[in-house]
């Protein structure tokens, strides 16, 4: 994509899990099943590698191929923009990353903020300059109850001035007034998107100026959760506000152990992969797999072969 011919991120983008068999190999087979369902489900496109992708416990390796099937996949089954996860606190590696997804045909790369070193404003900006010099369109990523340090609106639109690279956000933050504040200094830009990276305020984002969400509970929820955008989209705010009140302890439910581990039950209960997760992540626990089996997920094939 380039940057000069910009084009807004609207929609619903599905943050994948990465599948593992038993033996803790990706799953490629299955990944390529996750790709074709969500594929007929509505949604705007994909997100490989990110934090519901567990990307934490893949090698560079493995990280570079799930970017690379998924790409190839997406593009089997018709016009998806994918936003590659290509983030690290380490800037080299994050340049290496967002180089390769580059290369492979991603739409746009998502670069969260450097964890756990929590870097000052002037380190934060080098850091996003180093990655725009590969030239691929760049989403930052502020999800502050993981890396430590929050991006403020002040953080934002400094980098939007100095890395013209930087064409959106995912905004993960829990603070309601933020998220807003974001949305709505955003809302008209016509080259930069903001996008809600917290589920339960997928409904308060759009509401004001945000352009759609990169959403986990659309792993479980597909069509839900492209409705609630479209209806918003569409001006039917008291339909929208009502799924919204629907959807929120269903949405909730899937949070209810660190992502994505209950994520990965409640998908496996769908679409039959497995819910592995790789160390230091554990299994669910009982109380868990009883609030992810209270949701009544009946299986895709199952219900297709019921009609």
């Amino acid at each position: 994509m380039n940057i000069s011919a910009y084009r807004p991120f609207d929609g619903i983008f599905v943050p994948l899990i990465t599948p593992f068999h038993a033996s803790m190999e990706i799953d490629w087979e299955g990944l390529r099943r996750l790709v074709a369902f969500y594929a007929q489900q509505g949604v705007a496109g994909f997100v490989p590698c990110g934090s519901t992708g567990e990307a934490s416990t893949l090698t560079v390796e493995e990280h570079k191929a799930v970017i690379s099937f998924v790409i190839e996949q997406a593009a089997s089954h018709g016009d998806f923009k994918i936003i590659a996860a290509t983030g690290s606190n380490d800037t080299r590696e994050a340049i290496d990353l967002t180089r390769h997804a580059h290369q492979a045909g991603a739409d746009a790369c998502l670069s969260v903020t450097p964890y756990y070193v929590r870097p000052n404003r002037s380190g934060l900006l080098a850091h996003y300059q180093r990655i725009a010099e590969v030239g691929s369109p760049l989403f930052l990523y502020n999800i502050p109850l993981r890396t430590g340090l929050n991006l403020s609106l002040e953080d934002i639109e400094l980098l939007v001035q100095d890395v013209p690279a930087v064409i959106g956000i995912k905004e993960a933050t829990a603070d309601i007034q933020q998220l807003i504040d974001v949305a709505h200094r955003f809302a008209d830009s016509d080259c930069f998107t903001v996008l809600s990276g917290e589920d339960s305020l997928l409904f308060d984002c759009c509401t004001h100026g945000g352009r759609g969400s990169i959403c986990a509970a659309s792993l479980v929820y597909p069509r839900e959760m492209v409705q609630l955008h479209h209806m918003v989209s569409t001006g039917h705010l008291h339909e929208a506000a009502a799924l919204n009140r629907r959807m929120r302890p269903k949405v909730r439910a899937l949070f209810c152990e660190s992502n994505p581990v209950a994520m990965k039950l409640a998908v496996s209960r769908l679409l039959g992969t497995s819910p592995t997760v790789r160390l230091p992540l554990g299994p669910a626990s009982k109380r868990a797999v009883q609030i992810i089996d209270g949701l009544g997920l009946q299986c895709e094939s199952e219900a297709e072969s019921a009609v």
